[in-house]
């Protein structure tokens, strides 16, 4: 070999050293040095071998690329035994009693029942650190959320602005992160790629919300099992990059169940569903499935729309009913109902008075109808495409109606003026 190529050769292990210096490299290289030179029948190394054995030196102290957490990455397969199972605790709940720490879950209803804004409520809840979700119990600090969803920042900004505004908040959070990129969960590649971007970012995501089903399915049959358990095993794959839960955000069928319903119900640890009342800002929330816990319970829960100036507003989860719950007896007064007992309570605080039933009866507190009715227009939240006028004398009708026959409210006709008094107050 000549002096010249010596010194091309050198140089070049020169450039290799510097290269295996970075982590990243040296993490694809393989246990043992690999030597491109060996001198023949014992003989002493020349110039280039002692580079060479330099060189391999300097791969074998080079030091192993680590995962962004600074360890050793994770083996992809976990092999357990019946104490490591036992080890540990039990499961807990992000939401308590409603949404597990970990797993992977539905939130379904029909379009135009609430269930984006609900699934944002409980985003905004968790991200600001709030020690309830309106009585619920929550973890108390804050939490960094993963909100994937189609949709345009203005949506997105009026949903917090109503927020902030409705629970007299000042900063805007830092632990919600939105994808608003288009994203199909049957393109594999696309699917790995978004992954890895996750882990990219490094945040402790405790939750993922996917909104909707339909919209990370373009195209899919929810008819056929392989694109819906395909869909669930990759939605539960990004909340277990963090150790968080994920939820689908879906649409119901025609008849009231979750679209491709028997899939979901079997891949799915927890299921929720809202239905919302009729035209009112308000409606029922229950609970279909929860794997590890108490289901079949239902809660009411009442929606706000919150004025934002300039024509703008939002809505905002107002209350949620503690009746319902598992264990617990089912309040007779829904939320359409609530709507006509307060009207009546207001009504008697300002025009009530002490009547006799039946004029030998028991005593109670009567108001006359028509400053109920009076007071039902005021209350009255209209977010349907009606008017007000009519949507309002549509849900006075009805829920009026409703409260007679089930014996919560009672009335009789005196003198000409119908009176009517609460029957059964809320326990």
């Amino acid at each position: 070999m000549s002096h010249f190529d010596l010194e091309k050769k050198l140089a070049a292990q020169a450039r290799a050293r510097e290269m295996l210096k970075d982590p990243k490299i040296a993490a694809f290289l393989p246990p043992e040095p690999v030597h491109l030179y060996k001198p023949a029948n014992g003989a002493k190394p020349d110039a280039l071998a002692g580079a060479e054995v330099q060189l391999d030196a300097e791969r074998r102290e080079t030091p192993k690329a680590e995962t962004k957490h600074g360890s050793a990455p994770k083996k992809r397969f976990t092999f357990e035994t019946i104490d490591d199972i036992f080890e540990g605790e039990d499961e807990k709940y992000l939401i308590d009693g409603w949404i597990p720490e970990t797993g992977v879950g539905l939130f379904y209803a029909k379009w135009g029942s609430f269930k984006t804004f609900i699934a944002f409520d409980w985003a905004l809840h968790l991200a600001y650190g709030m020690k309830d979700w309106h009585g619920i119990a929550l973890p108390g600090k804050p939490c960094h959320v993963l909100i994937i969803a189609r949709e345009g920042r203005s949506g997105f900004r009026r949903r917090v602005d109503a927020f902030m505004k409705h629970h007299g908040l000042k900063d805007k959070t830092k632990h919600i992160t939105f994808m608003r990129c288009p994203i199909s969960f049957l393109d594999d590649r696309g699917f790995e790629e978004l992954k890895a971007e996750i882990e990219r970012l490094g945040l402790p995501f405790k939750l993922v919300i996917v909104d909707t089903v339909g919209r990370a399915l373009p195209g899919a049959d929810m008819a056929k099992e392989q694109p819906i358990t395909m869909f669930m095993e990759r939605l539960q794959q990004l909340g277990e990059i963090t150790g968080g839960v994920s939820i689908g955000v879906h649409h119901e069928n025609k008849s009231g169940d979750v679209n491709g319903s028997m899939y979901f119900q079997n891949n799915s640890d927890f299921m929720l569903q809202s239905a919302r009342d009729g035209k009112t800002l308000s409606g029922k929330i229950t609970c279909a499935k929860q794997k590890d816990g108490n289901d079949g319970w239902s809660r009411d829960f009442t929606m706000v729309k919150v004025d934002l100036g300039d024509g703008k507003s939002s809505l905002v989860v107002e209350g949620v009913s503690a009746e319902g719950a598992a264990g617990t007896k089912k309040s007779e007064w829904t939320v359409g109902l609530k709507i006509i007992r307060n009207s009546i309570d207001e009504a008697i605080l300002k025009h009530g008075f002490k009547h006799r039933v039946s004029g030998d009866g028991p005593e109670v507190n009567a108001v006359k109808r028509e400053y109920v009715r009076a007071v039902h227009k005021i209350k009255y939240i209209n977010t349907g495409d009606k008017d007000k006028g009519s949507a309002e004398r549509q849900a006075w009708s009805a829920n009026f109606k409703r409260v007679l026959e089930v014996g919560l409210v009672a009335g009789e006709n005196v003198a000409d003026e119908e009176l009517v008094w609460i029957v059964k107050e809320e326990k």
